[in-house]
């Protein structure tokens, strides 16, 4: 007689499957780098971060470990807030759903086939003017279209 699964091991799968297949995918879209950014950051898991930035990121870091409490502090700043993410080649940007024109973007390159945060990139290209609008250094306009619910609608 075969004993059937408790319920218990099927919360086990449930809850944690979409977590390791997150992770099983490495950093193979610029969606899931930064949501396991986030995750890195949320926690004040310097480990992981690190894991999440580019080469050149991690050279202009120096060996220098940032603090748990300044990736945490970092984390509240984008908790919650929706976002979106434009693909040219090999950058993404992820801009914020509200105030796009003044909350600064987060740049991804792709690196070895993985989407990593370009720290350097965002130290070097991203500017703000006088009324403390981002633009995009090299970028003559970066094109922020927010996509629509009706948009997403049609699409299915």
């Amino acid at each position: 007689m075969r004993k059937k699964a408790t319920p218990t091991i099927t919360v086990i799968f449930t809850l944690f499957l979409p977590v390791a297949i997150s992770l099983s995918q490495g950093f193979s879209s610029p969606a899931i780098t930064f949501e396991r950014y986030k995750r890195a950051i949320a926690k004040g898991d310097v480990e992981a971060y690190l894991k999440c930035l580019t080469r050149e990121s991690l050279a202009l870091l120096q060996g220098n470990r940032p603090p748990r409490s300044l990736l945490k502090k970092e984390y509240k700043n984008i908790a919650g807030k929706e976002y979106f993410i434009q693909v040219k080649e090999k950058m993404a940007i992820v801009l914020f759903k509200r105030n796009t024109p003044y909350e600064a973007p987060y740049l991804l390159l792709k690196e070895n086939n993985e989407w990593k945060i370009d720290l350097k990139g965002m130290s070097e290209k991203i500017f703000f003017d006088a009324e403390k609008k981002w633009h995009l250094l090299g970028e003559e306009k970066i094109t922020v279209k927010i996509p629509k619910e009706e948009d997403k609608k049609e699409k299915k």
